[in-house]
């Protein structure tokens, strides 16, 4: 599978039916599969189909990595890769934003019609 492009291949190790093993059969078995899966260099997911347990987390997950890889590959094929073309997001507090001046009518209807923002 990773012979042609390894670069390409998400891989995961899924483990499913996790209601039905008890706590220390779980701890036992996730163990083995984490194990498992770092020698194949894959993400171990425990998952509950019944439960639902896991099963979004793990299908946001898959869709994250793709939507990604995507992205990348096409800004890989536009050239489009330098550092002054991508946008970084980062968190910020209140305290960090200084408030924009607007125009004192902006949103008056003067003449029938309305202001916009600048």
């Amino acid at each position: 599978m990773k012979e042609n492009d390894p670069s390409s291949v998400l891989l995961f190790l899924v483990g499913t039916k996790k209601d039905l093993s008890s706590p220390e059969q779980l701890s036992q078995i996730e163990q083995e599969a984490i194990r498992f899966s770092e020698e194949i260099k894959a993400e171990y997911w425990a998952v509950s189909a019944k439960s639902g347990d896991g099963v979004m987390n793990f299908f946001f997950r898959v869709a994250s990595l793709t939507f990604e890889a995507n992205v990348l590959s096409e800004l890989e094929k536009s050239g489009a890769r330098n550092d002054g073309d991508i946008i970084r997001l980062t968190d910020s507090t209140e305290a960090d934003r200084t408030p924009t001046k607007r125009k004192s009518n902006c949103c008056s209807s003067e003449n029938g019609r309305l202001d916009t923002l600048y």
